[in-house]
């Protein structure tokens, strides 16, 4: 800087130079950036912290363009561009100010050594819990955003809540011992609030008091209200309809079974689809069903969750049956042999970004519909899946299913799961993908129960990965089964590390091995 600035003297302890050609200085007790001969900003959090003598202190930019600034005894800052900091401590469960080393990894992880307090790991959390404080110890089972703008929140115990203007209001909508149980809530669009709650009983609210509904429904699974002022309920034993105070439930004459049903949604055109407990999806037009069963269906898994696409596609989540596209009068399964996570998918949310978000039992995961249109039409064996889970801030893996909604995606393009220990809300445009894949390494091959030593084509161990790659494996007439055991690394989200394994050219394609980390083979061909 120049006399100019009003400071003929800078004492500085620390410069660093940004990938902005910005340079932040610890000088004279500020900390400041300055860009083209001027101050642009201040961490006003940190003025005063380090004057005189100071050491130990370092500086570093990380890939999001924030500087991190760590010293021993003062403790760990974090400070964007504009000079916003923020200070790590007790509340952020860091363990202390004596910060001794700091290091970025390749997947952009946060780690710092605090003496006496060990090394920590810090990443921005994907995922907040929106959850009022005296319901976290219940699940929540149904969110949704009413017209006004207001998230309801439904619990197995707690009761219903209503989230607006950052305040929580509690409601019970029954009595006796269920009447904290609240199964599905929805807003309709002249304002009234839908909810399954006690025994199932459908309940109503119009300016906040809540009554059971007139003519009584029973055994509610979901709601759905159309555009055209009717309310769907999913039952017990089949599928009803309001309109106004007329109640109808369909009949197996009317093309629905008095079977379960879990799952609503209502397509582009008007129509409504409904989802069984035996597999069976229903298209409701005109008071009349449809039924359509996949015919790869040996074992019915019953249907937790829907979403109807603007292209007429139908997006059906089963229990332990994975995903199905009906298109055309067509099903196709997506599973876990095709890239899932997961085989139990409770909830399907859109978030017009061109793919599809979903709640399943191992967390939530993000799937490309283009590569999922893909797998359906047979160009790509399988799909590349983002899966989040405790480490990005999820309250529990376990997505809560069997009632609808149990996902919700908000005006704003922000997209709430209900899960076990309370809702999870996600903005999906702030995130991208990891596109780092994690270092593999085959660790050891086992021969009929027995390891086999790594060794050159010289006969001695492999001693570094240049001789380890060479390494050249012969097994001997008369075995029976070989076993590859591998390893991926990633510190980013360990638990979401998912494999697939090729041996070429004895395999054709890749096996999705998902978090197995072993691969066998019996009877294997002689040769190379």
């Amino acid at each position: 800087m120049n006399p100019t600035n009003g400071e003929p003297n800078l004492f500085i302890s620390a410069l660093l130079v940004t990938s902005d050609h910005s340079v932040w200085t610890v000088a004279n007790g500020r900390v400041r950036r300055a860009k083209d001969g001027a101050w642009v900003a201040e961490s006003e959090a940190c003025r005063d912290l380090f004057t005189g003598y100071v050491d130990r202190l370092g500086l570093h930019e990380d890939a999001q363009g924030d500087v991190w600034l760590y010293h021993y005894g003062k403790g760990l800052f974090q400070i964007e561009p504009d000079g916003q900091t923020h200070a790590f401590g007790v509340h952020d469960n860091f363990p202390g100010r004596r910060v001794d080393c700091f290091f970025e990894d390749r997947e952009w992880n946060i780690w710092a050594g605090v003496d006496r307090g060990g090394l920590i790991r810090l990443r921005e959390k994907r995922f907040k819990l929106l959850s009022p404080d005296d319901a976290v110890a219940n699940a929540s089972v149904t969110v949704t955003e009413d017209h006004a703008g207001a998230i309801w929140l439904g619990t197995f115990g707690s009761g219903l809540y209503r989230w607006y203007e950052n305040k929580w209001q509690g409601y019970f909508l029954s009595t006796g011992n269920q009447r904290g149980y609240v199964f599905s809530v929805i807003g309709d669009g002249v304002g009234r609030i839908w909810a399954s709650a006690g025994e199932e009983d459908l309940y109503v609210s119009q300016g906040g008091e809540f009554r059971q509904a007139v003519p009584s429904v029973h055994g509610v699974k979901a709601i759905l209200p159309t555009r055209d002022g009717k309310v769907w309920v999913a039952l017990k034993s089949g599928l009803g309809c309001l309109t106004g105070n007329n109640y109808r439930q369909f009949q197996p004459e009317d093309g629905v079974r008095r079977l379960e049903i879990r799952a609503l949604a209502e397509d582009q055109a008007g129509a409504v689809w409904a989802g069984a407990g035996d597999g069976t999806l229903y298209q409701v037009v005109t008071n009349r069903a449809q039924s359509f069963v996949p015919a790869d269906e040996r074992v019915p898994h019953a249907i937790w969750s829907l979403l109807a696409d603007t292209n007429g596609v139908i997006w059906v989540g089963t229990f332990r049956g994975g995903l199905l596209r009906f298109a055309d009068g067509k099903f196709v399964r997506i599973t876990q042999q095709q890239g899932l996570p997961d085989n139990v998918i409770c909830q399907i949310l859109d978030d017009q970004a061109g793919n599809l978000w979903m709640g399943s039992q191992q967390g939530v995961f993000r799937v490309a519909k283009s590569e999922l249109n893909n797998v359906a039409a047979g160009k790509q064996a399988s799909v590349r899946c983002k899966a989040y889970g405790l480490y990005d801030g999820l309250p529990s893996l376990e997505c809560s299913g069997g009632y609808q909604p149990a996902a919700w995606r908000l005006r704003d393009g922000r997209m709430l799961f209900a899960t076990l220990r309370g809702v999870a809300m996600v903005e999906p445009s702030s995130h991208s993908a990891n596109q780092l894949p994690p270092p593999v390494a085959i660790e050891d091959v086992w021969v009929d129960g027995q390891p086999q030593g790594k060794s050159t084509q010289a006969g001695r161990p492999a001693s570094d990965e240049k001789e380890l790659s060479a390494v050249r494996l012969v097994v001997p007439p008369g075995k029976k089964q070989v076993e590859f055991r591998y390893a991926g690394v990633s510190l980013y989200s360990p638990d979401r590390v998912r494999f697939r394994y090729r041996l070429a050219p004895l395999d054709k394609d890749w096996i999705e091995a998902g978090v197995r980390r072993y691969a066998q083979y019996s009877y294997l061909k002689p040769g190379d």
